[in-house]
């Protein structure tokens, strides 16, 4: 069996894990879509949904399903935050009842996220077809964690990637505005920076302006709701209070947590830098540099170089899960660098194949499963890591610096001559 076929059947076995694995997990679980949807049917309801006991009776007025999901979603107290738009983006299933509306989440993210991974395998070359196969299997199957939570990074993502996908190839660009401005509003971290990085390319530039623009009057809709309902007129200083809580030692989103799956950067300041601040700082300083020269890369090419274009795109959503909160599992993002490899294989076989490689290692929850299975099997070697700050950064925040290192290939290769000199001799060929 030579290369694409046997790629073509990890891709049929990933999408029937993705699907029967992703449906049965999302009717058990699908934990964070609780404050998702009870969020917007609180806002149609005319309560709070940043105050947990208004939310908590919303839920069970809506038909809540789970009587330990408070114990599940926040175990130290402080709720999910969104930003008001991402409600009003599931809006429409606020219009019907809990169970019945994760069932829907779930055929819709399913179906989004198998059309985004069709578009791109559409997208890539048929030079070296058998690894975009792969990639995509690959992602298929990371893709299962944010469907049976019913995470709306994953519908982020899969819009994003239908956006980017359209916009590269100047079709359905009315269809490509309308994702590219649903993936921002409902999760702006997950494709601000890829919109931004849009704006700058020709040809498209309008219709991503229309996407920013309709994302921030969604953002801004959604908060004038809630300040406009009494129960949710407070609901600004309860979205900072909780954010600020959810950075507090061992609440959710506490950067050194000790069993934290965050791959940003701050995260890995957090090993030597002691509170949430100090480490925040230091990691604007290092995001600084990392992105002047991502920047100097990129003005190497012409802006109308195409390929040019698609590789340095790889690297902005490398940089862009480094920058600001996200877990592991957001890495599915880099779905869309499938083509930067490309092109990085065509150029400089080895640094691709190693970009490659690198992408699936950096998106492989190896941190995940160390943080919970070295203290409960070896803990006296799991204390020896924790006291030694090295070796806690090398095994409890791998994926941090697997993530900087592929970020750190993409900045050697762009520099490269041989990357350049690849390119003509493709035209030349």
């Amino acid at each position: 069996m030579d290369k694409l076929k046997l790629g073509r059947v990890m891709l049929a076995f990933a999408i029937f894990y993705f699907l029967l694995i992703g449906l049965v997990e999302a009717v058990v679980h699908s934990n964070d879509f609780i404050p998702l949807q009870t969020g917007a049917s609180c806002m149609l309801h005319g309560c709070d949904p940043y105050n947990e006991a208004q939310l908590l009776k919303e839920y069970a007025r809506n038909g809540g399903d789970n009587p330990d999901f408070r114990q599940a979603i926040w175990p130290t107290g402080v709720p999910p935050v969104y930003p008001p738009g991402s409600f009003l983006v599931v809006l429409p299933l606020a219009l019907v009842r809990y169970p019945l509306a994760k069932l829907l989440w779930f055929v819709l993210n399913a179906a989004l996220f198998l059309v985004a991974a069709r578009m791109m395998l559409k997208q890539c070359r048929e030079k070296d077809r058998w690894l975009a196969v792969f990639l995509v299997a690959f992602f298929v199957g990371h893709m299962t964690y944010l469907v049976k939570m019913a995470q709306p990074a994953g519908f982020a993502i899969s819009a994003a990637t239908i956006a980017y996908l359209l916009f590269l190839e100047r079709r359905r660009l009315a269809l490509a505005t309308v994702m590219l401005c649903l993936s921002v509003a409902i999760k702006p971290q997950m494709a601000g920076l890829l919109a931004l990085y849009l704006l700058w390319r020709q040809g498209t530039r309008r219709h991503v302006a229309v996407a920013l623009g309709g994302a921030l009057a969604i953002q801004l809709a959604g908060a004038a709701i809630l300040h406009q309902n009494a129960a949710s007129a407070n609901w600004l200083p309860e979205l900072r209070q909780s954010i600020a809580e959810s950075l507090l030692p061992g609440h959710t989103n506490d950067p050194a947590a000790e069993t934290s799956d965050q791959i940003s950067l701050q995260s890995a300041a957090a090993v030597f830098t002691p509170g949430a601040t100090a480490s925040g700082l230091v990691a604007d300083g290092i995001s600084l540099v990392l992105a002047g020269f991502w920047v100097a890369a990129v003005v190497r090419f012409r802006r109308d170089d195409q390929d040019g274009f698609l590789f340095m795109t790889g690297g902005l959503l490398v940089f862009s899960l480094l920058l600001v909160y996200h877990r592991l599992s957001d890495s599915t993002l880099l779905l869309m660098a499938i083509p930067s490899i490309q092109i990085a294989v065509e150029r400089m076989r080895k640094a691709g194949l190693a970009l490659a490689g690198l992408t699936i290692f950096a998106s492989t929850p190896i941190q995940n499963q160390s943080c919970f299975w070295l203290p409960e099997n070896h803990p006296a070697i799991y204390r020896v890591i924790v006291e030694n700050r090295f070796l806690y950064l090398l095994v409890q925040r791998e994926a941090n610096l697997a993530m900087l290192g592929l970020f750190g290939l993409y900045l050697w290769i762009a520099f490269s001559p041989r990357f350049h000199e690849g390119k003509e001799l493709a035209a030349v060929g």
